[in-house]
């Protein structure tokens, strides 16, 4: 049944995610920490190119693409922005590790500005929780590292240079709102005035 291989595909990118989350939070060492950031990233890349290919007007995109590609962009969001443990893990890390880490959360958060594919994904019912979860906690842990006093200063710019990215995202997708009504049913005719 394509649905029950859809769920196990999503089941099996999400645990990929997982494995290198914990890969991750397993090593101190800045630069295993760093190639994990780099699998982490090629992970989601991998996924959001095909994405992308499933999406282009030569090919009709595959059930539950959408849910798929917003799925994995989460996962490695959350671990590229330090995940959700306490003490933020950001503020004290090693600056290679933790600039590895910003630095690929804010390329994927400017991809999704920036592709018009992406921009998509993240106005459709797919991707409002994601623009919600990176306005939201995202945002407060990325403040929290800029902020933070005990963090060293490529660190709180990694960290500041992220949170424009996601401010820029959020504006894109109001604006892009504003210019052209979301997918969906046609509302009809506007009321005569």
């Amino acid at each position: 049944c394509p649905a029950d291989s859809t769920l196990l595909a999503r089941r099996a990118a999400m645990a990929d995610f997982a494995a290198l989350a914990r890969r991750l939070g397993d090593t101190t060492d800045a630069y295993a920490q760093g190639e994990v950031v780099n699998e982490v990233y090629d992970a989601w890349f991998a996924r959001a190119a095909a994405h992308a290919k499933a999406t282009s007007s030569a090919a009709l995109p595959k059930p539950g693409s959408a849910r798929e590609i917003a799925s994995a962009t989460r996962a490695a969001l959350e671990i590229l922005a330090g995940g959700s443990a306490e003490p933020n893990p950001l503020v004290g890390m090693d600056d290679f590790a933790a600039t590895s880490l910003l630095e690929a959360f804010t390329k994927v958060v400017s991809l999704l500005r920036e592709k018009p594919k992406f921009l998509a994904l993240a106005r459709s019912a797919d991707g409002l929780p994601i623009l919600q979860w990176l306005e939201g906690p995202a945002l407060q842990r990325l403040e929290a590292t800029a902020l933070a006093s005990a963090a060293r200063g490529p660190n709180r710019a990694g960290a500041l240079r992220a949170v424009v990215a996601v401010l820029l995202l959020g504006d894109a997708v109001r604006s892009a709102a504003a210019a052209a009504p979301a997918e969906g049913p046609d509302p009809g005719p506007a009321p005569p005035v």
